[in-house]
C-alpha cells in the first residue's frame, strides 16, 4: 500500500463500501479503516449492523486492488 494518496485525488462517484457492494452480507457498513494483516495482506475493518439487528458490530474483509482501484471482498466479511 502507498504511504500517501496520489495527488490530485478525486472523490469516487459512488460510495466505497455499501450493503450492495458487500453482496448483502452487512447492513449499514461504515467507519472503514485499512490495516495490514498477517503476511502483509491488506484488510479493511468497518462496523455494521449485527445479523439480528440489535447493535453495531465490527467486521473484517479482504481488500484487493484491481486496475489500481480498491475492491472489498464482501463475500468474506465476517
Amino acid at each position: 500500500m502507498a504511504d500517501a494518496l496520489p495527488r490530485p485525488s478525486t472523490k469516487a462517484a459512488t460510495p466505497f463500501v455499501t450493503t450492495e457492494s458487500l453482496a448483502g452480507a452487512v447492513r449499514g457498513p461504515g467507519g472503514q479503516d485499512v490495516v495490514t494483516g498477517p503476511g502483509g495482506r491488506e484488510r479493511i475493518l468497518f462496523h455494521g449492523w449485527s445479523p439480528d439487528g440489535r447493535g453495531r458490530v465490527m467486521y473484517l474483509a479482504d481488500l484487493v486492488f484491481e486496475d489500481g482501484r480498491p475492491v472489498v471482498r464482501g463475500d468474506r466479511a465476517r
